[in-house]
């Protein structure tokens, strides 16, 4: 699947159906949360597989009662193993860790929509529930958890704001930008400085109008 595809139809399920999720496509999801970046290429992400049907019900009342999370054949806890992250970053190790984490999570999620698997991205569960239910040792915390499964849902696209929204250029807020500067985009205009979103949209429009 082209990768915009994937970044465009990814949606959060919480339908899963009884079906089973191959064990090579499993390794596949896990070998790209594995390719993610981390800091100081610590890579300290570490991904426990739950499968047993009462641990993930026990995962699932942990996370706010989402009850339909153990409907899915596989729950994937995104934890990160902190003892290395600690002793290069100290006291914000746990920063670190959070954004170690959830690059490799984002990579499963995209790897998961490539390959035709429904997931959805939780990260508030009673971590102590969690830890227990995992056994995992005080270095390693628990940070996302991923279902994954199939569904017959259609998958709902929430509305989303249009990219403008979130872009400054400079400083925050500013949407003005030196045009010459700039070299993906290649206009001609007597102002130096345009609003480049409406330049955008001006270009577009006439493409349009050709057609």
């Amino acid at each position: 699947m082209d990768l915009d595809i994937a970044i465009n139809t990814r949606a959060s399920c919480r339908n899963f159906i009884d079906k089973k999720v191959p064990i090579r496509l499993l390794h596949m999801l896990l070998e790209s949360g594995s390719k993610a970046p981390s800091a100081g290429n610590l890579q300290d992400f570490r991904f426990i597989i739950v499968t047993d049907e009462d641990k993930k019900k026990e995962i699932a009342e942990a996370s706010l009662k989402q009850l339909w999370m153990a409907d899915a054949p596989i729950l994937i806890v995104v934890c990160s193993d902190l003892k290395n992250v600690i002793r290069f970053y100290e006291d914000r190790a746990e920063y670190y860790a959070l954004q170690d984490v959830s690059a490799a999570a984002e990579n499963i999620l995209l790897k998961a929509t490539d390959l035709g698997l429904a997931s959805n991205w939780i990260s508030v569960f009673d971590e102590n529930v969690v830890r227990r239910n995992l056994r995992l040792p005080e270095n390693v915390k628990p940070y996302i958890i991923i279902p994954i499964g199939y569904t017959k849902e259609k998958p709902r696209h929430r509305k989303r704001h249009s990219v403008e929204t979130f872009i400054s250029f400079n400083t925050f807020g500013n949407r003005k930008y030196d045009l010459n500067l700039f070299p993906i985009i290649k206009y001609k205009r007597e102002e130096q400085k345009q609003d480049v979103f409406t330049l955008i949209k001006d270009k577009l429009k006439k493409r349009k109008s050709r057609h």
